[in-house]
């Protein structure tokens, strides 16, 4: 069994999704497969001996007008996930940062009018 991760890009609502789920689950060698409109992700478990990761990609992008990107592994999808992590975590810290300056010029503007 081989595990797949795909970004699916084309999809306009949950439809889309459930649409591609079934068409891959109905596909001899997909033992799971799972669609997400909102992350436009697909995770694909399939018997490589039955079917091809290429005959997938076929199938998804015959579906409708979508597009197929693989996420090449697990490695690549943490890495993904931590990248967006530090932007988070980085956009937070300036946000703290524009915080403190500004409070403490309105602490030492209303000391300063107080006198």
């Amino acid at each position: 069994m081989k595990k797949v991760k795909f970004k699916i890009n084309g999809m306009h609502c949950d439809s889309c999704s459930l649409l591609i789920e079934e068409k891959l689950k109905n596909l001899a060698g997909v033992i799971q497969a799972k669609v997400s409109y909102e992350s436009e992700m697909g995770v694909i478990a399939y018997d490589e001996n039955v079917i091809k990761e290429t005959e997938i990609k076929r199938e998804i992008e015959g579906a409708g007008e979508y597009h197929i990107e693989k996420i090449k592994g697990i490695e690549d999808e943490k890495n993904i996930k931590d990248k967006y992590f530090f932007v988070k975590f980085r956009e937070g810290n300036n946000l703290l940062v524009v915080s403190i300056i500004t409070a403490g010029l309105i602490i030492g503007g209303a000391i300063f009018i107080s006198k």
